[in-house]
């Protein structure tokens, strides 16, 4: 039934989603087709204004489409489970396990989807840009990776290809430890017989600040054995890998923790009045 669960929440949130994320395709294309153009030969302020311009839209846009994709999963989260539209979402033969899972799925793909199409699109204008103003041959573009595994040594104390792999295990942990935290809150909100949607953001707050704190309360003992130990010129790597570490235990207990505070309520206190 998680199938078919899955298969209906796609279908249910595809057109808006794909409209949305076809306005990152749009920019990237814009953005190439700017740097293809003979407006770069004109050294002028308008050329400089022009420049820092289109960058500002760029970000601005990119972090609106990101956010709206985020926004709009949640905000269909609550209608779906938690208003009039709850009451036949519940007297489906499901389990609350499948309906939880059936949605994060699809929010996980949909922000991976979006995730990959913002990187793409960075990659590509940069791309252009280089293409444009300084590539010469590929040698350039080994130089720029060999440049890129120093920098992640220096900083990380491992290569680019482990760090890689690091950085799509906190995207993949981060991402389902976002989904089941909006989804505690707004399960959380729901014991408010009014405002609940005030009270699921005051829940989102507080689970914020709690994990602030607990992030914080972990990186003491790292702190204290480098100040008390006899490496205090030791590089910033080791604490950098350290902080990856613990940011990826952390998201993985709150995902953890936010899915059976989610699961509890929705068996225990569901409340649609």
């Amino acid at each position: 039934m998680l199938g078919k669960l899955t298969k209906f929440e796609f279908r249910a949130v595809n057109k808006v989603l794909l409209l949305i994320n076809s306005f990152t395709v749009l920019l990237t294309l814009i953005g190439c087709l700017t740097f293809a153009s003979p407006l770069w030969e004109f050294e002028s302020d308008y050329t400089i204004f022009l420049a820092m311009s289109s960058v500002i839209i760029y970000y601005v846009a990119i972090l609106a489409i990101s956010l709206f994709t985020y926004v709009y999963l949640a905000v269909r989260f609550y209608k779906n489970l938690y208003t009039d539209e709850g009451y036949l979402m519940h007297t489906l033969p499901v389990t609350p396990r499948e309906l939880i899972l059936s949605k994060a799925i699809t929010a996980f793909c949909w922000e991976l989807i979006t995730v990959l199409l913002i990187c793409f699109s960075v990659c590509a204008i940069l791309g252009s840009a280089y293409l444009k103003f300084g590539m010469e041959s590929l040698g350039d573009i080994r130089d720029i990776f060999n440049e890129l595994n120093k920098f992640s040594i220096e900083v990380y104390n491992m290569g680019l290809s482990p760090l890689t792999i690091y950085m799509i295990v906190a995207i993949i942990v981060g991402s389902f430890s976002g989904i089941f935290t909006i989804y505690a809150s707004i399960s959380l909100g729901q014991l408010f017989h009014r405002h609940k949607v005030l009270g699921s953001i005051l829940a989102y707050i507080g689970f914020y600040f709690i994990i602030q704190i607990i992030t914080m309360l972990t990186q003491i003992p790292y702190w204290t054995n480098l100040f008390t130990s006899d490496y205090i010129d030791e590089s910033m790597g080791s604490y950098m890998t350290y902080e990856l570490s613990v940011t990826i235990i952390i998201s993985a207990i709150t995902a953890v923790v936010c899915y059976i505070i989610t699961e509890m309520m929705m068996r225990k206190k569901l409340n649609l009045d």
